[in-house]
């Protein structure tokens, strides 16, 4: 059995005010985007580091039908 990956990711300005609530609707924006252009049946993995993790938590909290695991947070 053969896997395909793919990886995506994010980048948020250092200049950039929005809220912490904006910015979770904004990665599960891009989720829906990239599940969509992939198929529903893709996995979404969520990796962050620092305020990337806990975006990724956040992400996981709001929107739990978007990930498959807990998020993995590096330290």
């Amino acid at each position: 059995m053969c896997c395909v990956s793919y990886a995506a990711a994010l980048n948020i300005p250092a200049g950039d005010r929005s809220t912490f609530a904006e910015v979770v609707d904004i990665i599960a924006l891009f989720m829906d985007e990239q599940r969509t252009a992939r198929g529903a049946e893709a996995e979404v993995h969520l990796l962050g580091e620092s305020m990337g993790g806990l975006l990724a938590l956040g992400v996981a909290h709001a929107r739990p039908d978007l990930v498959v695991r807990p998020p993995l947070c590096l330290r």
